[in-house]
């Protein structure tokens, strides 16, 4: 079995999904969502953390406290509401999310269902065909559509290919959705996803190969966890930390980054960074992390130099 057929946590993440929905949208709709405060959702990047990343990160989740641990340098995250807005580019609501549960009634739950194999169902493709087709939607309607998928494939997606109805009660008014604390439930979707799988891959048993399908926003705990961790120290800082605000320059490239590979690539630190990270960013600090023949590396952040001799020196 190679490395790549061992991975067990499986994501029905596509920020791709989204991106191309959003591509297809008109300038009118565009300016709507705009409007609503989510304008970040508009320039979302094309990327997807590398499940075997994901799963090397989630192995080392504590879903109760909401914290990665790393045994390697004793070094540990408290995951917040506050990191994940910054990451996602949420709006910072405190309206608690109202979930409903499929009992519960909703003028809005049969408009998203179809018959789909097994009964009537809500697919994200049938929600997007809504967007792309349905231009004799009102506001009010195109933006609730417009937000289930973002939630389905960006924000909370499930291990279906299914809108999440249970936030129908949150999106009854458009101005008012920014209002929600999303960066709270998308947390707590995140470490209840962790628990989950941890549980399900405790209890395989020992050379029974199967694949666990994790819903939520996995790649967020990928943009905090690699600043910490003790590979490729120099270029996960840059990769994704933004520091003080201000952008952190690579000065330096290790020797054994050599011109004719990833050396070349150039990395967005903008912010949010779901908006910035692209395929090409992980590969460059995966190929990073083969060799460790350079622990020194030197950055500027702001306008000072820092000479990073230490993994988690202070800043």
């Amino acid at each position: 079995m190679t490395k790549k057929e061992s991975i067990i946590l499986q994501s029905r993440y596509s920020a791709d999904r989204l991106h191309d929905i959003v591509k297809g949208l008109s300038q009118r709709r565009k300016d709507l969502i705009c409007t609503q405060k989510w304008g970040n959702l508009l320039n979302i990047g094309k990327f997807s953390a590398p499940k075997g990343l994901l799963e090397w990160i989630v192995d080392r989740i504590n879903p109760k406290l909401g914290e990665f641990r790393n045994p390697r340098n004793n070094t540990n995250i408290l995951f917040t509401r506050q990191m994940v807005e910054k990451a996602l580019g949420l709006p910072t609501g405190t309206r608690p999310v109202v979930i409903i549960s499929k009992h519960e009634e909703s003028p809005h739950r049969e408009f998203y269902k179809t018959d789909y194999e097994h009964g009537r169902r809500a697919p994200i493709h049938h929600a997007a065909t809504m967007l792309e087709k349905g231009t004799d939607l009102d506001d009010e309607t195109f933006f609730r559509t417009f937000f289930l998928v973002a939630l389905a494939t960006h924000f909370t997606p499930g291990t279906g290919n299914m809108v999440p109805l249970e936030y129908l009660g949150s999106l009854e008014v458009a101005s008012e959705v920014c209002e929600y604390a999303w960066g709270e439930q998308i947390l707590k979707d995140v470490m209840s996803e962790a628990d989950t799988f941890q549980k399900k891959k405790k209890a395989l048993l020992d050379g029974v190969f199967k694949k666990i399908w994790v819903g939520s926003c996995l790649p967020v705990l990928a943009v905090y966890t690699l600043y910490y961790t003790s590979v490729s120290i120099a270029n996960f800082i840059a990769l994704f930390f933004h520091l003080n605000t201000h952008v952190l320059v690579i000065l330096f490239i290790p020797d054994y980054i050599h011109e004719s590979s990833l050396s070349t690539h150039r990395i967005n630190y903008s912010l949010p960074r779901s908006s910035h990270v692209i395929d090409a960013d992980f590969e460059f600090v995966m190929l990073a992390d083969k060799s460790r023949l350079s622990q020194t590396h030197i950055f500027m952040a702001h306008d000072r130099f820092v000479h990073l001799r230490q993994p988690h020196m202070s800043l």
